[in-house]
Order: C-alpha cells, then sequence, then structure tokens
C-alpha cells in the first residue's frame, strides 16, 4: 500500500487551526540514481536480485486469465537460476509458455527505490541502456514499464477504471537462437506500439517494472536469460569457447581448438620434426579474424584460421506491432 498523493508534487493536507492547508512533498519527486548495473545473474536460489542500497526488486512468473489451459514454467513462483549459465556460469533463469489464449504469460521483475517505508520507481538515468544475455527459441517482447501505462491499482498513472487502456509498454522485441547471445539495447530502443490510451516518451528515470513477455502470436516460447542488467558502459560479450578444430599433415600435431561465441580465433598446430605445419582451427563466432597458424618446426607454416562469423541477434524491433492487451487483461504486476 502506497500513500495517495494529488498529483506529482504535493498533496494539500489539514492545516494548522482548521483553516489553512499545507503542501506534503512528494517523496518520488528526487529518487537518487541507482549505481549497481547488474540487475541479477541468478546465480542465487530466490527470487531476488543482487543487493543494492535502497533498491528492492524480484522476480515472478505471470499468465493469462486463470480459465486459460496454457503452460508457463515456472508457474508460480520463481525459485532462482538453474545450471547451465552464459560465459560458463554456473546459473541461468529458465522459463517456457505454450498454450495461452488471452494474452500470453510473462517472466518479469518488479524494481523500485524504497526508502523510509516509501516504494518510489527506480532511477536508471546514470545508466546508458538495459541489457543482459538470452538463449533459446521463439520471439520475445523486452519491456520496460514506467508509471503511465500501469493500472493506477498498481502503483500506476494508468485510469483502467476509467476506461483508459493500460499496459501499452516500452519495449523491443527479441529472436532467440539456441546459442548464448548478447542483447544490448540504448533507451530510445524502446517505443510503445500505439494502443494504449497514454503514449509517452520512455522515462528511464521512473522505471518500475522489467518483463520478458511472451505473447500468444510467439507461443510457444523456451527463454534462459542471464545478467540482466543496465548498461554501464563496461564491456558486455559471449565468451564461451567451443569445440577444438583438428591438426594438419604428417607428423603434424592438433589444430586448437574452434573459439566460443565471442572468442578469438585459434592458433594452427605445430608440425612435427618433418611435418607440415597443421591447419589452423576454424574461427568462432567472432568479429575479428582467425590468428595464422603457427609453422612447424621444420614444415610449413598453418593455414590461417577463417574468420568467425558475429553472434547474430536480430534487431528488436520497435514500434509497429499487433494490437496490445485491453485494459485490465494486460500483464500486470502482483
Amino acid at each position: 500500500m502506497q500513500p495517495t498523493f494529488a498529483g506529482t508534487s504535493s498533496t494539500p493536507v489539514a492545516g494548522n487551526g482548521g483553516g489553512g492547508a499545507s503542501a506534503l512533498p512528494d517523496p518520488c519527486a528526487n529518487v537518487p540514481k541507482g549505481q549497481l548495473a547488474l540487475i541479477d545473474d541468478f546465480e542465487d536460489g530466490n527470487q531476488d536480485a543482487v543487493p543494492e542500497v535502497d533498491r528492492d526488486a524480484y522476480w515472478f512468473p505471470i499468465k493469462d486469465d486463470v480459465a486459460s489451459t496454457g503452460i508457463l514454467m515456472p508457474e508460480k513462483e520463481f525459485l532462482g537460476g538453474v545450471p547451465g549459465g552464459a560465459n560458463g556460469s554456473p546459473r541461468a533463469a529458465h522459463i517456457t509458455a505454450s498454450g495461452f489464449t488471452v494474452w500470453g504469460a510473462a517472466f518479469g521483475a518488479n524494481i523500485s527505490y524504497l526508502h523510509g517505508g516509501i516504494r518510489c520507481p527506480f532511477n536508471a538515468l546514470r545508466f546508458a541502456g538495459y541489457r543482459f544475455h538470452a538463449r533459446g527459441s521463439g520471439r520475445v517482447f523486452v519491456i520496460l514499464q514506467i508509471p503511465e501505462v500501469i493500472d493506477e491499482q498498481y502503483g500506476g498513472l494508468c485510469r483502467g477504471s476509467a476506461g483508459e487502456t493500460c499496459y501499452d509498454a516500452h519495449g523491443v522485441w527479441i529472436t532467440l537462437s539456441p546459442e548464448w547471445q548478447a542483447f544490448s539495447f540504448k533507451w530510445s530502443d524502446f517505443k510503445q506500439r500505439g494502443f494504449g490510451t497514454k503514449q509517452v516518451p520512455f522515462k528511464p528515470g521512473t522505471i518500475m517494472s522489467l518483463q520478458f513477455s511472451f505473447e500468444t502470436a510467439q507461443l510457444p516460447v523456451d527463454v534462459w536469460l542471464d545478467d540482466v542488467g543496465w548498461d554501464d558502459g563496461s564491456p558486455f560479450v559471449v565468451t564461451d569457447t567451443g569445440a577444438g578444430g583438428a591438426g594438419g599433415g604428417a607428423g603434424g600435431g592438433a589444430g586448437g581448438g574452434a573459439a566460443g561465441s565471442g572468442g578469438t580465433s585459434e592458433l594452427g598446430g605445430a608440425t612435427g620434426s618433418s611435418g607440415s605445419a597443421g591447419l589452423g582451427g576454424t574461427g568462432g563466432e567472432s568479429n575479428s579474424a582467425g590468428s595464422a597458424g603457427t609453422s612447424g618446426t621444420s614444415g610449413t607454416s598453418g593455414t590461417s584460421g577463417t574468420s568467425g562469423t558475429a553472434p547474430g541477434g536480430a534487431a528488436g524491433q520497435s514500434g509497429a506491432g499487433a494490437g496490445g492487451p485491453s485494459a485490465g487483461s494486460g500483464p500486470g504486476n502482483p
């Protein structure tokens, strides 16, 4: 439960003597900027994000009408990551959804600045955008919700009870692949789709909810997430390594292993005392060309590794899209 404030600046309250009134300042008017870029790496066994002073964030699954026959896993409560994270990390979040017929399902986190018993929208203005690692199958609408699109019954400014259409949230589309991909979006990438009553610019200083939305037309989906956080300008790449390539000619040693997504290409294997140099391993998913194979003791030098391909998440779509959920039926905050 939150105190009710008139407008965005102050609320009239009874003044001294009963005849006047004084203004109660809005406690959410000057929320400090968040400092920690990482929101969650899912290495723990609970629904809470990694700790930051005065930041409160927790994950939950949500699905459409109870009469729907869809399946969401986890169904009711998120209890932390499962084995198999990005960059060789131990754990990641894993969510699957299928069969929903109303609006779909989602995996989300309420995020807020919690201080003195008052819960305010989170201020992410210190950062340049939003990023995470993901893999799996299907298309997902990545959402950052601000008060203007959230129903007032959940602390937002959209008046669903007065006939306003809520939850036209700012988001981007992503398409998943079986391999881990690094997704990074600037604030300007997040767009509304146009079906809601309130059409407003995205405001990274007042974020209330993060959601990965699985809409009915895109089901089924199988989603793995890791390293969800804000873009603080630090490097953010996938560095897993793949399997090794075979070495070259007679007497030659084995070639180096293929680099993983975002890794460097390998060196060719060294040859035996009179053999040809081993061939360079094939480059992994990398933006740079493979390094040349090292020459053998008395043989010819190895051939250079082939250029890797860039890890390829499809660009997120913005703006246009299918009409969204009607007021009261969209993914809200529990």
